[in-house]
């Protein structure tokens, strides 16, 4: 396939093609995305002595048609994505976890948070903080596990 036959295809077909990818997808912007990313991918891949594609409108079709369905399915997922978000505004997202992850740990008795936050948060071995504590590996081991149960039974929702 020459790179000149592509340039022509993609004056001549490109309408087409994308009216064809947009009754797969039902969005004109990834119609368009996806008609111009397969006429991209073919420039790049065939080069001017390539003539293993016999039909080439027909390739062309096959093409759209598998990378519309293909966009189509990331598109869900990405939709869907979106919808189990706490915020919409992904800035606050992030602010809105810690705050809700801070609140948690308070809600904890002071032990086990001692114990969970020289662990989790200054990254010290259990028996550094068994030392420190004057408590037993074992106990501390305990009031870490306890606290993340604790947390995930609070942070997670209810399913």
């Amino acid at each position: 396939m020459k790179n000149e036959n592509i340039c022509d295809l993609f004056l001549d077909q490109y309408e087409a093609l994308k009216t064809y990818s947009f009754k797969i997808c039902k969005q004109m912007e990834i119609a368009e995305d996806v008609t111009q990313d397969v006429f991209l991918s073919l420039y790049t891949k065939y080069n001017e002595n390539d003539s293993s594609i016999e039909n080439k409108l027909s390739f062309l079709f096959q093409a759209i048609r598998f990378a519309s369905f293909s966009a189509l399915k990331k598109n869900k997922k990405i939709c869907s994505l979106k919808e189990n978000e706490i915020a919409v505004d992904p800035l606050n997202n992030d602010f809105l976890a810690e705050e809700i992850i801070l609140k948690a740990i308070d809600e904890i008795p002071s032990q086990r948070r001692k114990a969970f936050h020289l662990r989790r948060m200054r990254h010290l071995k259990v028996k550094e903080i068994a030392k420190i504590m004057d408590i037993k590996p074992k106990t501390v081991e305990n009031h870490i596990t306890l606290v993340l149960h604790t947390l995930k039974e609070r942070l997670l929702p209810i399913s």
